[in-house]
């Protein structure tokens, strides 16, 4: 019998940003039959001047399992929090929706890794080169290496860049996001609603020594510039902003 895979995605209109990123996910790390794959995708209303149909039937032509929503208006936070909530598998692969992976990657030995240590919650990919040392600082804290992964030796928080993570953990988080912040800050030690969470729990990023870097996150802001879309800054980031 084959494992399923939840993939969640957060999305907004740009079709073409969104086939990039499936395009290459999918030959270089959803591509292993021993899995049932599933999509969740969130598509917020704002973005190209398209039908926000066309990102999902981008989505269609490469998983046949597709789960999506497009609300009403955009919004960062319920994206996240919807997409979380409708995860059924174990393990479970966020990926939002302008990243590119640049080398195969076996799923397979990436869940091994996780269920091999049951306080990791997590694999990340890095979006730049790893040096040659068995301890690197990245994400604010420090990372040892152990057998073809860095895991943290304290909690600091949890980035929302390419991942691997386990269900379970984001069970715990979900039901302490609040709709009106990023994620993606809320989810720090330094939030008393996460600190207890955070700390039952280490954090690993999939790589050795020397490597180059495993993702690139760029299109979504060239993307951005050349739309003319940019971050609120008065305010906490929720959905883009449209220049004049």
């Amino acid at each position: 019998m084959k494992r399923s895979i939840d993939i969640t995605t957060t999305s907004v209109i740009r079709p073409e940003i969104l086939r990039k990123t499936l395009g290459t996910f999918c030959s270089n790390l959803f591509y292993d039959d021993k899995f049932d794959y599933r999509l969740i995708i969130n598509v917020d209303p704002i973005g190209e001047d398209k039908d926000p149909m066309e990102v999902v039937e981008v989505a269609k032509s490469f998983f046949d399992d597709v789960v999506y929503r497009i609300p009403k208006e955009p919004s960062f936070s319920k994206a996240v929090m919807w997409v979380w909530g409708e995860i059924l598998s174990d393990y479970v692969f966020h990926l939002e929706d302008d990243w590119i992976i640049l080398r195969k990657i076996p799923l397979i030995e990436m869940i091994r890794m996780l269920e091999e240590n049951d306080e990791l919650a997590c694999l990340h990919f890095y979006r730049k080169e790893i040096s040659n040392r068995k301890r690197i600082n990245l994400f604010g804290t420090s990372y040892v290496y152990k057998n073809n992964f860095y895991i943290s030796r304290k909690p600091f928080g949890f980035s929302l860049n390419p991942v691997l993570v386990k269900a379970e953990f984001l069970k715990q988080i979900v039901p302490n996001l609040n709709e009106f912040a990023n994620p993606e800050k809320q989810i720090r030690y330094k939030n008393p609603l996460m600190k207890k969470i955070l700390s039952a729990w280490r954090y690993g990023i999939y790589g050795r020594p020397n490597q180059t870097r495993t993702v690139y996150g760029k299109n979504g802001l060239h993307w951005r510039n050349d739309n003319n879309f940019a971050k609120p800054k008065d305010k906490p980031f929720l959905t883009w902003v449209k220049g004049a």
